[in-house]
């Protein structure tokens, strides 16, 4: 009987160095250059994206509430459960099985704990939840679309609108290129840095150093479209951009379903 009780206790204090901590899988990359984009919309999160054997991963709360998912988790156990319409997710901190909607599937990353917060593997959390996810590799950024066809269609495809044209008497007086990028939704109807009430659907911008109420005429160098906007915004605060578009001026040179894209900013002189 002691010989059996032993052994027992032996194997249960071996069990428990064999089971792995939580937070044995957070040897990780920072990813604060990550761009990550919702159904054409920014979202910047608090706490960085994070890069796990070549995976991406995110915070989880931030990432299910941005896209509307409920989430319920169990501290005690480590374990999280995320519904979404029709559709519910089963995970484990530290563990690669998962359940989507009654089926096992194995992830070939488990979630973790980093710095005290819960980090999902965004791909997979995106698509069981019925999100597409598509990577841009040279503008580093994330696109997240809750409807494919609608995201994968017209805006890339843009035609000569005419919003570039300028008066002949006026004048450029600098030119510069870089990565330009644009902001809406949250920001609509709120003051920007001049005083202005923001407007997503007029032709405006944001720029760091540029005096509000300078004219320029920014041209997308994917498809040579061109918008003149008005500066009256600061920004952008990203390292690598130039400028900032409203979501109505990116929608005229094809940048809104880009996110990104690079441009070339003409500074005006004259302009009416």
């Amino acid at each position: 009987m002691k010989i059996k009780l032993i052994s027992v206790i032996f194997l249960i204090c071996i069990s428990s160095f064999l089971i792995p901590a939580y937070s044995l899988e957070s040897e990780y990359k920072k990813m604060d250059n990550l761009n990550f984009i919702i159904d054409f919309e920014f979202k910047e999160f608090e706490k960085s994206p994070a890069n796990i054997n070549g995976r991406i991963l995110l915070p989880m709360r931030e990432f299910f509430e941005t896209i509307g998912a409920t989430v319920e988790w169990n501290d005690e156990l480590k374990e999280i459960n995320a519904f979404y319409e029709d559709n519910k997710v089963f995970l484990k901190i530290g563990s690669k099985d998962s359940i989507v909607n009654g089926q096992f599937k194995e992830l070939d990353v488990s979630p973790t704990l980093i710095d005290g917060s819960t980090y999902i593997p965004l791909r997979f959390a995106a698509e069981s939840l019925g999100y597409e996810i598509l990577w841009n590799e040279e503008f580093k950024t994330i696109y997240a679309f809750s409807d494919y066809e609608e995201a994968d269609l017209s805006e890339l495809k843009e035609t000569p609108s005419g919003h570039g044209v300028i008066p002949d008497d006026t004048r450029i007086v600098d030119t510069f290129t870089g990565i330009g990028s644009w902001y809406g939704g949250k920001f609509h109807g709120r003051n920007t840095t001049s005083g202005e009430v923001f407007d997503q659907y007029a032709l405006t911008g944001a720029h760091r150093t540029l005096p509000f109420g300078t004219f320029v005429r920014v041209t997308h160098t994917y498809n040579n479209q061109a918008v003149v906007i008005r500066i009256n915004d600061r920004g952008p605060f990203v390292k690598g951009r130039v400028i900032d578009l409203s979501m109505a001026a990116a929608e005229i040179i094809g940048l809104k379903s880009r996110g990104l894209g690079e441009v070339s900013v003409e500074v005006l002189e004259n302009y009416y």
